[in-house]
C-alpha cells in the first residue's frame, strides 16, 4: 500500500484515507463484489471508512493522555570513605596523676590536641599515653614510655603497607573553675580557735585563707558553752566573752562584727551557732543561770543512782544545762536568736546544744508534772515507771513501763523550741537559714530528745523505748540545714554502722527530703582519711560541713586538694 507520498511505516491521514480515483467517497451502498463489509482489496466503503475515523480517534486520545515527562538528572554516587592507608591513630590518652586525658586526634591534619587543666601540668611532666592503631601500625617514639608532654610532642605512625604519617601534639590548656559549685563549710569553735581569730587582722587572714583553699563558708561558735557568755557586743542581755582558757579577747571587738564583714567582702556565707541550752562547767561556777534568776530556776535536774539531784551540783558533768521544758529556757533562747537576727546580717543561724543533756534530765518537777499534763495521767511510781538504778553506776539504769511515753514527751519538747526559734528568726529575717547540727547516730539521739528525723519518715522497728507514733515529733521539717555529724573514722562499707557511707545513706532516709542536709566529719579524727572523707562528703550531699578551723588549718592543702578533685569527679571541670 505504498503510494506516492507516503513514508513508509508510518501512519499518517493520508494512509487512513486514500484517495479516489473518482472524487469523493460514493453514498450509495457498496457493490456486490466486496460485500457489505466493502472491497477487501481496497478497503473502501463504509464500514472501512468508520474503521479507520476508530483508529485514528484512538491515536489521537493516547497522544493526549500521555504525561509528559521531564528527565531527571541521575543521582550522583555518595563518596566512599577512605580508609588512611592503613596508618591512623584511631585514638590517643595521657595520664596526668590520677586523671586520664582524652585528646582530640585528627588523622587528616595529623593533629592531636591534648586537653589539660593547669592542675595536670606538673603530672604531664613525665607520664605515659595510650593509643589504638590501625591493623599492622606501629608508632614511634613509644608512648607507654615517660615523655614530657607539657611542650608538645610528635610522632610518626607508620602502617603496614609502609605509608607514614606525622603527629604533632599540642596542649590546650582549659580554663579551670575558681569555686565549687556546693556549700563548703568550716566551723569555728570558740574553745579552740579563738586565738586565731581575736584581732581583725587575724580574723581577715582566716577568711582570706579559707576561702583561697575552697571553702565558701563559715559557721562561727558564737555563745561559748565554757564561759556562758557570747562573742558579740550587740545584746542587750548577755555578756560579753573576753576569755576562754588563755585566749582573750578586747572588750572593743566584736568579733561577730567583723566575721560578717569580712566574709560578705570575699563573697562567703557566714553563719553564727549558738549552744542553746548549755552553760558553764560547773567547775568555774559562771553564767547567767548563776545570776539570772529566772534561769535559776530553769536549771536541769538529773536522775542519779544517789537520787535527782541539781546539774549545778554536779561535780562530774562536762558542762550543765538548762531544762527545755521550763519557759524561761524557752524564751531565753527566742530572746537570744532574736537579737542575732536583729542585729548582724547574719545568713545563718546554727542551734546547737538545743537538746537535754542525756536521758538521766530532766527530772525536776517542774517536768514531772508537765508530762502528766501532757501525758493525761499521773506517774504513780516517780521516778521508777520512768527509769531506775539497780547498782551505784550510772550506766546501771533501766527502763520503766511509762518510758516510751516520756521519750516521746521529751522529743516533743525539742521539737517546740525549734520551732519557735525558726518562727523567732524568720520574723525578723526570712532570708536567714535555720540550721542545726546532731550526731548522725539517730538511734542513740531518743536519750537527748533530739528526733532530727523528717515527720514524713518511716518509724522503723524493734526500739522498745519508741511510742508508735515517735515520728510525729521530728523536727527536720522546720529546719533550712541539718549538718548530720558522722565523725568516724572509716569512710567506706556497709558491713559496719559505723562508716560515713552507712551513715550518709540512713540519714538520707530519716531526713526524708524534709531539708537541706550538709555531710559533716571532724578534722582532728585521727586514723580518718581526709581526702576521702572530703571527697565522700561533698559528692553525697548538698553541701559539706568540716569541724573545725583549729584542726584544718594544719592540713589546708590536703583540703584544697580534696575538694578539686571533689569538683572534677562531680564533673564541674567541663
Amino acid at each position: 500500500m505504498n503510494k506516492a507520498g507516503r513514508h513508509p511505516g508510518k501512519t499518517t491521514f493520508a494512509s487512513l484515507f486514500p484517495p479516489t480515483s473518482g472524487g469523493p467517497l460514493p453514498l450509495t451502498p457498496p457493490q456486490k463484489t466486496g460485500g457489505f463489509f466493502g472491497d477487501p482489496g481496497t478497503g473502501r466503503g463504509w464500514p472501512g471508512l468508520l474503521a479507520r475515523v476508530s483508529a485514528c480517534l484512538y491515536i489521537l486520545s493516547v497522544a493526549a493522555c500521555k504525561p509528559e515527562v521531564n528527565p531527571q538528572p541521575e543521582p550522583k554516587p555518595e563518596p566512599q570513605k577512605q580508609e588512611y592507608f592503613g596508618h591512623a591513630l584511631k585514638s590517643m590518652s595521657v595520664k596526668a596523676g590520677e586523671w586520664t586525658l582524652e585528646c582530640e586526634v585528627d588523622t587528616l591534619a595529623g593533629t592531636i590536641v591534648l586537653p589539660a587543666y593547669e592542675e595536670d601540668l606538673p603530672n604531664l611532666k613525665s607520664t605515659t599515653a595510650t593509643v589504638s592503631l590501625s591493623d599492622g601500625a606501629t608508632i614511634v617514639p613509644d608512648p607507654s614510655q615517660p615523655k614530657d608532654y607539657r611542650k608538645g610532642a610528635s610522632f610518626i605512625v607508620t602502617g603496614e603497607d609502609g605509608g607514614e604519617q606525622i603527629y604533632s601534639l599540642s596542649v590546650k590548656m582549659l580554663e579551670t573553675p575558681q569555686r565549687p559549685a556546693k556549700p563548703v563549710v568550716m566551723w569555728i569553735d570558740a574553745a579552740n580557735s579563738l586565738g586565731f581569730l581575736n584581732t581583725p587582722e587575724k580574723v581577715a587572714d582566716v577568711v582570706k585563707t579559707a576561702w583561697d583553699n575552697g571553702f565558701s563558708g563559715i559557721v562561727m561558735d558564737v555563745k561559748s558553752p565554757v564561759s556562758g557568755d557570747v562573742l558579740y557586743a550587740k545584746s542587750d542581755f548577755l555578756g560579753y566573752c573576753t576569755t576562754v582558757g588563755s585566749k582573750t579577747v578586747p572588750q572593743s571587738f566584736d568579733l561577730l562584727q567583723e566575721l560578717v564583714d569580712r566574709c560578705h567582702a570575699q563573697g562567703m556565707t557566714i553563719s553564727a551557732s549558738v549552744s542553746v541550752m548549755t552553760f558553764p562547767r560547773p567547775q568555774t561556777s559562771k553564767g547567767q543561770d548563776y545570776y539570772d534568776e529566772n534561769l535559776d530556776q530553769a536549771a536541769t535536774y538529773e536522775l542519779l543512782p544517789e537520787g535527782i539531784v541539781d546539774s549545778r551540783g554536779d561535780s562530774e558533768a562536762h558542762y550543765k544545762m538548762l531544762n527545755p521544758a521550763h519557759p524561761a529556757t524557752r524564751a531565753y533562747a527566742i530572746r537570744m536568736v532574736s537579737e542575732l537576727a536583729r542585729n548582724y546580717d547574719l545568713d545563718g543561724i546554727a542551734l546547737d546544744y538545743c537538746r537535754y543533756l542525756d536521758v538521766r534530765s530532766d527530772f525536776s518537777d517542774y517536768s514531772r508534772s508537765e508530762f502528766e499534763k501532757w501525758s493525761g495521767s499521773p506517774v504513780v511510781n516517780w521516778p521508777d515507771d520512768i527509769i531506775s538504778y539497780s547498782g551505784t553506776s550510772r550506766d546501771s539504769y533501766s527502763y520503766g513501763p511509762r518510758i516510751k511515753e516520756w521519750i516521746k514527751w521529751r522529743s516533743s519538747v525539742i521539737q517546740g523550741v525549734v520551732k519557735d526559734c525558726r518562727d523567732a528568726i524568720k520574723a525578723v529575717k526570712p532570708s536567714i537559714k535555720l540550721e542545726y547540727w546532731a550526731e548522725s547516730w539517730w538511734w542513740d539521739c531518743y536519750m537527748k530528745g533530739q528526733n532530727w528525723a523528717s515527720q514524713k519518715a518511716p518509724m522503723p522497728s524493734g526500739y522498745i523505748w519508741a511510742a508508735s507514733d515517735y515520728m510525729s515529733t521530728g523536727f527536720a521539717e522546720y529546719l533550712d540545714i541539718f549538718h548530720l555529724g558522722m565523725y568516724v573514722k572509716t569512710v567506706y562499707g556497709y558491713g559496719s554502722q559505723w562508716t560515713m557511707e552507712y551513715l550518709a545513706n540512713y540519714g538520707r532516709q530519716r531526713n526524708a527530703g524534709a531539708c537541706t542536709l550538709y555531710g559533716s566529719f571532724g578534722a582532728y579524727t585521727t586514723g580518718l582519711d581526709f581526702t576521702d572523707a572530703t571527697i565522700f562528703n561533698y559528692r553525697s550531699f548538698e553541701g559539706m560541713m568540716i569541724f573545725e578551723l583549729g584542726s584544718v588549718r594544719n592540713r589546708w592543702g590536703i583540703y584544697k586538694t580534696a575538694i578539686r578533685k571533689a569538683m572534677r569527679l562531680e564533673g564541674e571541670y567541663k
